[in-house]
């Protein structure tokens, strides 16, 4: 009986352990911050407007690779899409959301698929949103907002690398902008034919509440 016990009680300690250990393992699996950016495919469209990786996930803390704007006046533009991968449950209760907003008296063509989406967590990317900004006038407003929790962040980073004027909002590159609960972030969008064009990436941040 007591060598019956002494083998139960070993049994009951390796379970624990297995299941700290996977608890553990879970806890260390880090959100990831994806973004889809693929040019349009009609016959004759021009890739080379959407510069960097096709598609590409982020884990936190780190920044995604930099993707770059450039339409203008060359056929085709760029689907934009994004989505979160969060295994862990870090995010849980947050909602990520993109708008796609043509400017006041502009030409909406520009902003293909308008509208407003959410991030969808864990089955891949979102909503493709259509950039095709070009000698039209206007441009494309594109914000993102956070809400659910407050201690969780999206930090923008968005710079021209030549032409300031293509890139509303823009910040020297290394700054940043902080999406988070009550604070939403607004960048333009206004690639034409000026040299140049938009540089964007991402990352997921914690915060402390209230901190904008």
């Amino acid at each position: 009986m007591r060598l019956h016990r002494r083998l139960m009680t070993s049994l009951c300690m390796a379970a624990a352990a297995m299941a700290v250990a996977a608890s553990t393992a879970s806890a260390a699996v880090p959100p990831r911050f994806g973004i889809s950016f693929t040019g349009t495919t009609k016959r004759g469209d021009d890739p080379a407007q959407c510069g960097g990786a096709k598609q590409q996930w982020a884990a936190m803390p780190n920044w995604s690779t930099p993707i770059r704007l450039d339409t203008d006046g060359r056929p085709g533009g760029c689907l934009l899409g994004f989505g979160l991968q969060d295994p862990s449950g870090v995010f849980a209760g947050v909602h990520i959301t993109y708008q796609w907003i043509p400017t006041g008296g502009g030409n909406d063509k520009q902003c293909g698929a308008a509208g407003q989406y959410t991030v969808p967590t864990n089955v891949g990317f979102g909503s493709n949103i259509v950039v095709d900004t070009d000698d039209s006038a206007g441009g494309c407003y594109l914000v993102f907002s956070i809400d659910g929790r407050d201690d969780l962040a999206l930090d923008v980073q968005f710079w021209a690398d030549t032409d300031n004027g293509q890139c509303g909002n823009a910040l020297p590159a290394g700054e940043y902008w902080t999406a988070s609960s009550g604070q939403s972030v607004t960048l333009l969008d206004d690639t034409d034919g000026r040299p140049g064009g938009c540089e964007l990436q991402f990352r997921l941040s914690k915060i402390t509440p209230g901190q904008s």
